[in-house]
């Protein structure tokens, strides 16, 4: 059975040039940045680093992300976004390569592991804008549905597949295997960029205006449309909670409520399994009608999967329920990234991503440390429950309003 086959005739569709060299290659690339979230860690504490230098380490990522992505979205709309994915995977196998050269050769301090961090996050906040904003250059709009399906399938593999893999390497080679084998796997997304041939767009004028106000007009696209705003402010709440749940809560969950870390990490697939399997229906389905309604209504589901852990009690239950949550999170993100594909102009498109993304994980820190206090007060099924029920009010409100209602 083919590939196109099994995806089904809407998904089969789109698997030709010049989506197909893009979406094989970057599949590899994901898979290896999955691998470096395993390797990175395990240098860190081969050098006798601790919990503090993890800390570093994942702070100047998300810092360095944070601080570039406003002005990442202007350069990917000002320049061709081809090259600017060209660029970070080029640079990301450079500085991956020449780290896990010197740490062969004993040559690696924490602190250059931390710089390394900060570096990656900078690459991401041009690369990810750029990703979420070329696929109406590669495929029609009634693909973009499954097109980023496929993404989002990807991905959610290399979740999987990835910390397996990067954990059998350092096993089997070391870190410093590990390491090269993610800077070898952003080679082979370059190369996959390399053979794809986009649309021509039109480019702004590099000298148009100042960087800051290209990234105030982006904002300003996004105030002018309600669903836009209103999705992206109601996410950046969402996820404070979803996000605090996945790091905070369902760790103490698994340790306190069934048997330990053995079963986080079967938690954790259920999740993975339901984006996978949301995501190969969503690539067979197509084109979705009356998307704003399935969207938020999606998000309701979501939430009451997760408010269900304070009932589930028990291994299997608490697997449906995440395997439901997956399903659902997936299920917006495919319907959201096509809307905003076809809705939003082809030249504003990347300072749109990059304030969605911004709005996304701007908040993440605080989850963490407002679900760490609320396991303190209401315990850990509490805090599931209430996660649950704030993720559902949030999206009711989105449902209430005419602007969501009416997104086709």
């Amino acid at each position: 059975m083919t590939l196109a086959r099994l995806l089904g005739p809407h998904a089969g569709a789109v698997l030709r040039p010049p989506f197909l060299p893009y979406w094989l290659g970057q599949s590899v690339s994901a898979l290896g940045d999955r691998m470096t979230a395993v390797a990175l860690p395990a240098v860190v504490l081969s050098l006798g680093g601790g919990a503090s230098d993890l800390a570093r380490l994942a702070a100047w990522s998300t810092g360095a992300q944070l601080a570039l992505l406003l002005i990442g979205g202007v350069l990917v709309d000002r320049l061709p976004r081809r090259a600017v994915l060209l660029a970070m995977d080029g640079l990301r196998a450079v500085l991956l390569g020449v780290t896990a050269w010197f740490l062969a050769q004993g040559q690696v301090s924490i602190t250059a592991l931390v710089a390394l961090s900060a570096a990656l996050g900078a690459c991401s906040a041009l690369f990810y804008p750029a990703t979420a904003s070329i696929l109406p250059e590669l495929v029609d709009d009634a693909q973009l549905v499954p097109a980023n399906a496929l993404r989002n399938l990807s991905n959610q593999l290399s979740g999987v597949i990835g910390p397996a893999l990067g954990g059998m390497l350092v096993a089997l080679g070391g870190a410093s295997f590990a390491l090269g084998m993610d800077a070898l796997s952003f080679v082979v997304g370059a190369l996959g960029l390399y053979l794809m041939r986009p649309r021509p767009r039109r480019l702004q004028e590099v000298a148009a205006q100042p960087l800051w106000r290209e990234a105030l007009e982006g904002f300003r696209i996004i105030l002018a449309s309600t669903w836009l705003w209103l999705t992206i402010g109601l996410f950046a709440l969402v996820n404070i909670f979803f996000g605090g749940l996945n790091v905070v809560v369902l760790p103490l969950y698994a340790r306190e409520v069934l048997g330990g870390a053995p079963d986080l990490g079967w938690l954790y697939t259920a999740q993975a399994l339901g984006a996978v399997v949301a995501a190969l229906v969503l690539g067979r389905l197509g084109s979705v009608r009356r998307r704003g309604i399935v969207a938020y209504t999606a998000v309701v589901g979501q939430g009451s999967a997760v408010a269900l852990l304070a009932l589930a009690g028990s291994l299997l239950p608490a697997m449906l329920a995440l395997f439901v949550s997956g399903a659902c999170v997936t299920l917006f993100s495919v319907l959201w990234e096509a809307t905003l594909q076809e809705r939003v102009p082809n030249e504003a498109l990347g300072r749109v991503a990059s304030v969605d993304m911004l709005g996304s994980i701007a908040l993440l820190p605080l989850g963490f440390v407002v679900l760490g206090q609320a396991v303190e007060v209401l315990g850990v099924t509490g805090s599931a429950l209430a996660c649950g029920s704030i993720i559902t009010l949030l999206a009711l409100l989105g449902l209430s309003t005419r602007a969501v209602r009416g997104l086709e």
